[in-house]
């Protein structure tokens, strides 16, 4: 009897683990004169506080707790021309967001701040990135690596080399050709990010530079040469490199997570592409972005629009603004490195990576 009640109780502890720390909610409420819309999911708490017609929304990561109805309090502040709302939340550090005429923005906007960096030297790293923030950017025959207090010159080539294209950074791992010859390349370099060390995948095939990474899947990249037709795959992990298409053994592809079978059209005309969508969180464009769980209310999260968006680790922005690189997160917006060949080419030329 004592077995079967203790069987009852594990089934049943089981059960609450998954209701309250995997399914998600979606709940509503009122603090004072605030509607609050709260939902859960395993990984993230997200949060829209409602006032005078205005939504402010939050978004934190890592935060799922067994309690709900976590907002005890709104603050509300006036900061230049704008109406900011600080919620407190029950175990978490919140942040302010601010709306300026039905526009949300960050403290930092709201007080109108400046970021900008003047330096003498081409290139210059402030030094705020943390132990676990790892950029990588692209100086022409290697890379500028920098981390935490951490500044160093990866030198890969013997002459610099302009165009960049099939470099592809998948986790932290970047992938691309090792240059050399001006049309066709044999070999490729894989770089770890973290390590700050790279080697070098031989194969036996003559690849032409125009092609393209056209796909993803587990350790492998997936590279269309488009001057003869053939699909290549990368496995950065294991180091190996083979012919996974042509005209006489066929193409495949991935739909889905799974195996499929493609034709040359798949590639040639339609442009098939299969990518892990990583970014599950954010949705960017330009100087704002949004959260998927609501992609309708913007953010502005920088005040010049002529930005180029890198890439982002959670609330972690990084962007390209004339010739300074920077990193918005939450109510804070910092210059991490200034570089005067941003001022001319920003495309393809810095890689971020979070430990």
């Amino acid at each position: 009897m004592i077995k079967k009640f203790m069987y009852v109780i594990l089934i049943l502890s089981v059960i609450i683990i998954i209701k309250f720390f995997m399914a998600g909610y979606s709940i509503s409420y009122k603090v004072g004169e605030f509607k609050i819309k709260e939902e859960a999911d395993r990984d993230t708490m997200y949060f829209e506080i409602s006032l005078d017609g205005n939504i402010y929304n939050y978004m934190f990561y890592n935060a799922r707790k067994l309690t709900k109805k976590r907002v005890k309090e709104v603050k509300v502040e006036e900061i230049g021309n704008s109406v900011c709302l600080t919620p407190i939340i029950k175990g978490l550090d919140s942040y302010t967001v601010c709306n300026d005429n039905s526009t949300l923005l960050s403290v930092a906007l709201a007080k109108e701040e400046k970021n900008s960096f003047n330096s003498d030297e081409d290139f210059n790293y402030n030094k705020n990135l943390t132990k676990n923030e790892y950029v990588l950017i692209w100086k022409y025959d290697g890379f500028y690596y920098i981390n935490g207090d951490e500044q160093k010159s990866i030198n890969i080539f013997n002459k610099d080399r302009y165009s960049n294209d099939l470099m592809y950074q998948k986790d932290k791992y970047l992938i691309f050709p090792k240059y050399g010859e001006d049309y066709l390349f044999s070999d490729f370099i894989i770089l770890d990010m973290v390590k700050g060390e790279y080697k070098t995948i031989s194969t036996e095939y003559k690849i032409n530079y125009n092609s393209k990474v056209v796909g993803e899947h587990k350790t492998s990249i997936f590279i269309f040469d488009f001057t003869s037709n053939k699909l290549y795959e990368i496995n950065y992990k294991k180091r190996k490199c083979k012919l996974v298409g042509d005209e006489i053994k066929g193409y495949i592809k991935y739909v889905d997570g799974k195996k499929d079978s493609a034709t040359l059209d798949d590639y040639i005309k339609d442009k098939y592409t299969f990518f892990d969508n990583e970014n599950e969180y954010l949705n960017v464009d330009k100087n704002y972005f949004s959260y998927n769980k609501n992609s309708d209310i913007r953010f502005k999260y920088y005040s010049d629009e002529d930005v180029r968006f890198i890439n982002n680790y959670q609330d972690n922005l990084y962007f390209i603004s004339k010739d300074n690189l920077l990193k918005y997160n939450r109510n804070k917006i910092e210059v991490l490195v200034h570089y005067f060949e941003f001022n001319f080419n920003n495309g393809n030329i810095v890689f971020v990576y979070n430990k």
